[in-house]
């Protein structure tokens, strides 16, 4: 998914604008029987069917991973579809917009970016699984905190100064805004579930520090029998097991959560106050395991 959200996300102004670039390549003969009034649906179809070929194509040849991120968004074309019905004027050039005529090739490409723009929203609200509208409010805080930290000087969004401070220049410049959070905690969920820096600090062993403890773990684990090691973990209580499972996703609890930022929601509590509690049972296992392997070493 790494790539998926660079193209979706960083680079997505670059994905969006060849793929309209690429769709008005196709689009005469659709425009055409708009303009003439003869349009049957026919057309559509030709022109959708003719899209995602050359897409298709593209993606063979694409070493950048660029178009294969296309077709996804070319899922729902029914939308589209309607939207150039209701557009039909603008389309013939019937209509003028700030007293300036629009050329219908101009129409048919601020439909597709408005299109696309709604389509891209949709693709990563079901990747995340959360609603569309959940998105469109992630980049508008995420619009307002980039311009927070420039003016500021912050390099590290990814803490919890930086949650409260945005949480609070939220309520104090945005309070008609109901949709943008304005406690510290729930601006924290939408950056551990959407920014980039924040999912690379909680991705599993991403960070050093869970590096370390992975590797710590594991050369412990070389030196010790599986049938120890499950008696280990069967001493552990079901909030120590929900932890190791955020963790190292060994399937021990009952319960478990999607994502560390579900966990974090649920308990309310902080990142840092999550790292302390696997640390904590991270060395209760250790000793566990040490004392195993003594018992072996000397029995």
């Amino acid at each position: 998914m790494s790539a998926t959200r660079d193209w979706y996300g960083r680079d997505w102004k670059i994905l969006r604008t060849q793929l309209v670039k690429l769709c008005l390549l196709h689009c005469e003969k659709l425009l055409s029987v708009l303009k003439d009034s003869h349009y049957r649906g026919e057309e559509f179809i030709q022109f959708i069917d003719a899209v995602r070929e050359d897409i298709f194509n593209r993606t063979i040849e694409d070493k950048l991973g660029l178009w294969e991120n296309c077709l996804p968004l070319m899922s729902n074309v029914s939308k589209l579809e309607l939207e150039l019905k209701k557009e039909k004027k603008t389309l013939r050039g019937q209509i003028k917009r700030n007293g300036k005529e629009i050329s219908p090739v101009q129409a048919f490409a601020q439909i597709l970016n408005q299109f696309f723009e709604l389509s891209r929203r949709q693709f990563v609200a079901d990747d995340l699984g959360v609603s569309s509208n959940k998105v469109k409010t992630w980049e508008r805080l995420d619009k307002i905190s980039r311009q927070l930290c420039k003016d500021k000087n912050v390099t590290n969004r990814c803490h919890e100064y930086h949650f409260e401070e945005l949480a609070n220049h939220v309520k104090s410049n945005y309070s008609h805004d109901k949709n943008l959070p304005r406690r510290a905690n729930t601006v924290m969920r939408y950056f551990y579930l959407f920014s980039k820096d924040c999912i690379q600090f909680i991705d599993d062993f991403t960070s050093t520090e869970n590096k370390i403890s992975l590797q710590e773990t594991r050369n412990i684990f070389e030196n010790i029998g599986m049938k120890e090691l499950a008696h280990c973990l069967k001493d552990l209580n079901e909030e120590e097991c929900q932890i190791i499972d955020l963790f190292f996703n060994l399937g021990l609890s009952k319960l478990i959560y999607r994502t560390v930022d579900d966990y974090l929601a649920k308990h309310d509590i902080t990142m840092n106050q999550l790292h302390a509690k696997r640390d904590v049972v991270i060395d209760k296992l250790r000793r566990s395991l040490e004392l195993k392997m003594e018992a072996r070493q000397w029995g």
